[in-house]
């Protein structure tokens, strides 16, 4: 009976622990895979803009969810229109700013590991 409906449709057929151990070891083509990958991003991002176009229908001046037209226009404002009051470009001075910070942030902590470090490789009182 098997092998008039095909090896693959009898595979399928099976049931108890075999077919649940086929189903757990079972491998994903790549293609499955990159599907399975991208598939939580873009059901959000059809959340978010369906979510955007119901409260902006509500309400036109809605803040919470923008639509991706205001994002991009703000964006592209804080990337290149001067601030009023520093003339500087918002984006850029901000992302300046950011980057020393971590810059910094990750040089003192590699600083205190590697001062730990040496510690505890040379002082065996320090590596008890």
């Amino acid at each position: 009976m098997q092998a008039a409906i095909g090896p693959e449709v009898a595979r399928l057929q099976l049931s108890g622990p075999k077919a649940r151990l086929r189903l757990i070891n079972a491998t994903v083509s790549r293609g499955g895979a990159l599907l399975l990958g991208t598939l939580p991003f873009a059901a959000v991002a059809i959340a978010y803009l369906f979510a955007s176009a119901q409260r902006l229908a509500v309400n036109p001046s809605d803040k919470l969810l923008p639509s991706p037209a205001q994002m991009w226009s703000a964006f592209s404002d804080l990337a290149t229109v001067p601030d009023k009051r520093s003339g500087d470009l918002i984006l850029w001075a901000d992302t300046y700013a950011s980057l020393i910070r971590l810059f910094a942030g990750v040089g003192m902590a590699t600083l205190v590991a590697l001062s730990l470090g040496v510690a505890i490789g040379f002082i065996p009182r320090v590596r008890a």
